[in-house]
């Protein structure tokens, strides 16, 4: 078979997700979480204090930089004087995301087409743009994880697709081949650019929020969603 290694990007490609985080309803809850934690803001206060720490940390970097927003939770004590543990911090972002989040589910087919892949030896992994401290508990509620050889998050790493660097990570540490690996995605820069400037082939599925943008010069195209579709393509 043509392709051993799969990498598949997460939000938009495996799992349908929407989230807000402009409701004056989070930023109300959230001012409130903080303050039983001791650190007390206004509402107003709170929501500038993180733009204002995202910002800070992306500042003097290049357009290749990833932000860990577990920091910026973590600042938000700072700011106020109070020093939280990390299982404090971690449970602060896993309220925010819980609260800003509308939506989140696995596409039609995803979970039986993984466990088909990983029945046929391929070696799937998971290399996406995301913060770990949101995204690992949605993978674990989601059942995925176990198909996945190794999950490879922004956030980790400091480092974003469609960076050369971040797709370097995972070859470098398994010594993965190139010509039988691709990158399944549903967004035609991070995913798809990224992966042609690497040099592996690349398979575009197009969803409903997938950016708005010309189809891109994937190896394979899929302008609609179907997971079938996907498997034939990996399994040729």
């Amino acid at each position: 078979m043509k392709y051993e290694n799969i990498f598949f990007d997460l939000y938009g490609t495996l799992v349908d997700i929407r989230t807000d985080e402009t409701m004056p309803f989070l930023w109300r809850v959230m001012t409130d979480y903080y303050k039983r934690n001791g650190a007390c803001y206004t509402t107003e206060e709170l929501q500038k204090s993180f733009y204002r720490s995202v910002n800070e940390q992306l500042s003097g970097h290049n357009s290749d930089y990833e932000v860990d927003i577990f920091d910026t939770f973590k600042a938000l004590y700072d700011l106020k004087g109070v020093t939280a543990d990390t299982e404090v911090v971690y449970q602060t972002a896993k309220e925010f995301r819980n609260l800003s989040t509308i939506k989140i589910d696995l596409y039609n087919g995803v979970l039986k087409g993984l466990k088909k892949l990983k029945k046929t030896g391929k070696k799937i992994f998971l290399l996406s743009n995301a913060q770990a401290c949101f995204t690992m508990p949605e993978i674990e509620s989601l059942g995925i994880g176990r198909y996945f050889e190794d999950i490879f998050l922004s956030s980790d790493y400091g480092v974003k697709k469609p960076s050369f660097n971040f797709f370097s990570i995972p070859f470098d540490k398994y010594g993965l081949d190139k010509n039988k690996s691709i990158m399944v995605g549903n967004d035609g820069t991070s995913d798809i650019l990224g992966a042609t400037n690497f040099g592996i082939d690349s398979l575009y599925v197009k969803t409903e929020i997938s950016p708005e943008e010309p189809l891109p010069a994937a190896t394979y195209v899929l302008s609609k969603y179907d997971f079938t579709k996907i498997l034939k393509i990996l399994t040729l």
